[in-house]
């Protein structure tokens, strides 16, 4: 995702955030999920980003003891369950896993892979996260194991019964956020109500880029939380936060700008979200989400691109000339935002840069 977004757009727009009510701590059957859910609303759709939750599944809270494979499995359907419990889906449990992914992003899962392949070395009996990829004997293990899973939960929990279960396995190509999101447009009803499960802030960025109306949440954990607790979650709502970016990204409507598109204006906002490097671009050194760089580029949007020349994009193509613009405004600027930052912080991110292969 992009580095240091989720906090920043949770600091600057604090109304999107609502606390998640959990009332999961003893597990799936703790609590009885076909009751009225807590959180004040009954969701149809709850869509899992899964490589989100076997990273997580993954990381070793003691560093001397080491994961196996089953422990890790264990922990993904523990995860699952849970998730499960504080959402409640009536209609559809969709879980999407990482598959192939395209070229852009094989570039920096090698560097990755590397780096991982090197932290082990001093431990070759911990599990190795290279083995996270589509291909490798664990996601095989995995994949049928999680059939193994639902087809049990379907049987023995009515809560499963109920519904409608599909697992995109990294046999499906395409990243796990990118197949959620294909299948969301490709859904017509609107009076639905929906969560997507993650901590990507790709996900906050490819819900904007839905033009239906959708009831979009994004459950995310709470990055507020203590690390020694049990992790809490929040939802960011994205019906409210297109609603900001409308009243922000508005010009003056007596400006002689073109005539006002909400939709196109969002997509050019995730566009330059996206010059603070993702997984498929490298990032532009000046800008840093922490720094509150995202006010400058929206002023420059605002009143030397759009309203003088036109929009950034046009469904999904870019405008080079009007992109071109907007980074030589930008560039008048970028001295004195890195002459303000301490010269350790360019430091650390050049280093950065340089270790992710951007």
């Amino acid at each position: 995702g992009v580095r240091g977004f989720s906090r920043w757009l949770q600091r600057k727009y604090p109304d999107i955030i609502q606390q998640c009510v959990d009332k999961s701590e003893g597990g799936l059957y703790s609590v009885n999920i076909m009751q009225s859910n807590p959180n004040g609303i009954e969701f149809d759709n709850l869509y899992l980003d899964m490589n989100d939750i076997i990273h997580l599944s993954a990381e070793c809270d003691n560093q001397h003891i080491s994961k196996t494979e089953d422990d890790i499995i264990e922990m993904i359907f523990q995860y699952i369950d849970r998730i499960f419990s504080i959402i409640r889906p009536h209609k559809l449990l969709y879980m999407a896993i990482d598959g192939v992914a395209p070229r852009a992003k094989l570039n920096q899962q090698r560097c990755r892979c590397f780096r991982n392949a090197q932290n082990n070395s001093a431990n070759s009996e911990s599990f190795n996260k290279c083995h996270i990829q589509p291909g490798t004997s664990f996601m095989s293990k995995l994949s049928n194991y999680l059939r193994d899973y639902i087809y049990h939960r379907m049987n023995t929990n009515s809560a499963w019964q109920s519904i409608k279960v599909i697992l995109s396995d990294s046999n499906v190509p395409g990243e796990g956020e990118h197949k959620i999101f294909d299948f969301i447009r490709a859904q017509s009803d609107l009076n639905t109500y929906s969560v997507v499960y993650g901590n990507d802030s790709d996900l906050i960025l490819l819900g904007l880029t839905l033009h239906k109306t959708y009831n979009i949440k994004i459950l995310c954990e709470d990055f507020r939380s203590d690390n020694n607790q049990r992790k809490k979650y929040t939802f960011i709502d994205l019906k409210i936060l297109r609603r900001n970016l409308e009243n922000e990204l508005k010009i003056n409507p007596s400006s002689p700008a073109p005539q006002w598109n909400r939709d196109r204006a969002i997509d050019d906002w995730v566009l330059m979200c996206f010059l603070g490097g993702n997984d498929f671009l490298p990032n532009i050194p000046s800008i840093e989400f922490y720094e509150n760089v995202m006010d400058i580029l929206t002023d420059i949007y605002k009143h030397d691109v759009l309203k003088s020349h036109g929009y950034l994009t046009d469904n999904a193509q870019l405008n080079r000339n009007h992109l071109k613009i907007l980074l030589k405004y930008f560039s008048e600027k970028e001295n004195n935002i890195l002459q303000k930052r301490p010269k350790t912080n360019v430091s650390l991110r050049v280093v950065k840069s340089e270790a992710n292969g951007a």
